[in-house]
């Protein structure tokens, strides 16, 4: 049994739907409008904040240039040596299994098959 499905072409009138949303609207947008002749929906009315609103760029600190005599020894990239020691052995590990795939696809995978472990919920 075949079933036969047919894309029709977006009508124009959708398609103006679909970008309205994304028109660029400004908040003098008033003049712009009347010069078009189109509106796209209710005008938004500018508000003030309230008093003690807070005005600190949420949060984005100020703008600093690069220092280019801070040099890579000077940086540290832990808090202390435990967590370096821990960091180090994470990565370890992970080129260890890398390795260990590698030898097992150039030499135990030829010869026994692929290796399938049981996972989680899965037997």
């Amino acid at each position: 049994m075949s079933t036969t499905t047919r894309t029709l072409p977006p009508s124009s009138a959708g398609l103006q739907t679909v970008l309205a949303d994304y028109e660029l609207k400004y908040t003098t947008a008033t003049a712009t409008r009347q010069e078009t002749g189109r509106t796209t929906g209710p005008t938004t009315v500018a508000t003030q904040n309230p008093p003690g609103w807070d005005e600190s760029h949420r949060r984005v600190p100020a703008y600093r240039p690069v220092d280019p005599g801070r040099l890579t020894p000077d940086r540290t990239a832990t808090r202390n040596r435990v967590e370096a020691t821990f960091i180090a052995l994470v990565f370890m590990g992970v080129q260890a299994q890398a390795d260990w795939h590698t030898i097992w696809r150039a030499t135990g995978e030829k010869v026994f098959g692929p290796l399938n472990c049981v996972i989680g919920g899965e037997w």
